[in-house]
Parts: C-alpha cells; structure tokens; sequence
C-alpha cells in the first residue's frame, strides 16, 4: 500500500510541475479556448443536426475532462501525501 501511495504522491508532484509548466499553461489555455469555440458553433448549429450537435459535445467533454484529470491526479496526489505523513509521523 505504501508503494502505491508514494507513485500516487509522486505522480501528482508531477502534475503540479507539469500544470505550472509553459507547456502545461499552454495546453490548458488551448482545452480552455476549444471549450469557448464550441459553446459559440453549439450557437450556430441547426438543432436537428444530430451527428454536429454530438461533435460539438464531444469537443467541450474531451477539453473539460483534460483539465479535470490533471486535477484529479493533483487531489489523489495530495491525498496520498496525507496519508504517508500519517503513516510516518510519531504519534503523541
């Protein structure tokens, strides 16, 4: 359990960088942006086009998922950490 704990700490640390990176930045803004484009074309598109209306969706899930996993693995991460200070620290 303490491995796994620690890859799960560890694994987030990298996440944190990765997020705080130029790279990270710049690809969060591009979901962010991808996001704004298909809620203005979900605007746009004629209601009855079923198929462009899925396309549309699938655009915003796939961007907003992106920020949320990296999040996801920042809050395991963290959680992790927690866990392994517990497992450590002397108990008074």
């Amino acid at each position: 359990m303490s491995d796994e704990l620690k890859d799960l700490a560890i694994i987030g640390v990298e996440a944190e960088d990765f997020v705080a990176s130029r790279v990270g930045q710049k690809l969060i803004e591009l979901a962010r942006r991808d996001v704004d484009a298909a809620t203005l074309d979900m605007l746009d598109v004629d209601l009855k086009d079923e198929k462009k209306l899925r396309e549309i969706q699938n655009r915003i899930w796939r961007a907003t998922q992106f920020e949320g996993w990296l999040q996801e693995i920042i809050t395991q991460g963290r959680e992790a950490y927690k866990q392994l200070r517990g497992e450590y620290e002397p108990t008074t």
